[in-house]
């Protein structure tokens, strides 16, 4: 059976710590490899990580990413022709160049894209969910945000024996959650609220973010009555909600929720993910007036994140 490709797309702006080059050497690399990720992922698809990054970022890559994930047998592709300006904000503006191109790489190839910014950890069951996309379409799941300051070390740690799902949902809302995860399960905001219940936790989350993407090319695309999946993408980006960096986020999960070409996780029994966020960042809730009719349906559909009771038998998840 011929494999396909599976395209791991990473891109970020150089900041003077050096925060995204060292959470791709560690915590990304870690979660990425548990076994019901990339290692299964490897026995159906042909798997390459695209790495869009600053020149300035590129030897310290190329001599602590690069060798830790050769070792694992993942091919790794460079590209720092395109964050190329010298302030962060810049750089931050021309990330979307960088959605683009992989775009243009995933049509040419026909692969699955798999979005995987330096700052997520990731749970198990992304191999399983690569497996169920179809051709057109966008699949969702709202991140949870855990604290960078107090949980990076912690995360390192976790990493090193095997977790199931619910392990990492007590981790990340219990023991080292953002301020904005605190927040939510205080209080009810549109953008986001955590309702306590026996087995765990409720997640309203109305933008979800993008976990993978496939894409397709030519007249077969029903979702743009001919346009490429390329063009289509254009076209959005001539008029985004809030801007060329969100567009991933926000503009593209509302259009494919139109043409129910959206999927998203239910449960983290499915798949899991948390993202790192300073906590200098977002002290308080997001709060804005984005209300697609995607935005609309998760604001009052939940997604079940179960948590491992402290006396529960864990249970062997190999997804």
């Amino acid at each position: 059976m011929k494999k396909i490709k599976i395209e791991i797309f990473t891109s970020f702006y150089h900041s003077d710590g050096m925060e995204h080059p060292n959470m791709l050497t560690t915590t990304w690399l870690s979660s990425m490899f548990l076994r019901s990720n990339i290692p299964k992922m490897m026995k159906f698809g042909r798997v390459v990580h695209n790495v869009y990054c600053s020149p300035l970022d590129t030897p310290y890559l190329k001599d602590n990413y690069l060798p830790a994930a050769n070792k694992k047998g993942l091919k790794v592709v460079f590209n720092d022709s395109l964050i190329t300006e010298v302030s962060k904000q810049g750089q931050r503006n021309q990330l979307y160049l960088a959605m683009q191109d992989q775009m243009r790489e995933s049509i040419k190839n026909k692969s699955i894209i798999v979005m995987a910014s330096a700052d997520s950890i990731f749970g198990n069951g992304l191999a399983k969910l690569a497996k169920k996309l179809k051709h057109g379409e966008l699949l969702v799941c709202p991140t949870i945000r855990v604290s960078y300051e107090t949980g990076f070390e912690k995360v390192k740690d976790f990493l090193r024996r095997p977790k199931d799902n619910r392990e990492f949902a007590k981790l990340f809302i219990e023991a080292i959650p953002h301020r904005m995860i605190v927040l939510a399960k205080e209080d009810k905001y549109d953008y986001l609220t955590l309702s306590k219940v026996d087995d765990g936790w409720l997640m309203y989350h109305k933008e979800p973010a993008p976990l993978m993407y496939y894409p397709i090319d030519g007249t077969s695309n029903v979702l743009s009555g001919g346009k490429t999946s390329y063009e289509e993408m254009l076209e959005i980006y001539k008029s985004p909600y809030f801007g060329k960096y969100e567009v991933v986020d926000h503009d593209l999960p509302a259009m494919f929720f139109k043409k129910n070409k959206l999927r998203w996780v239910s449960n983290n029994d499915e798949f899991i993910w948390g993202e790192f966020t300073s906590d200098s960042v977002y002290q308080e809730m997001i709060i804005n007036d984005f209300w697609s009719d995607a935005a609309k349906f998760f604001h009052e559909f939940p997604v079940k994140l179960f948590i491992r009771k402290t006396n529960e038998k864990q249970k062997r998840q190999i997804i």
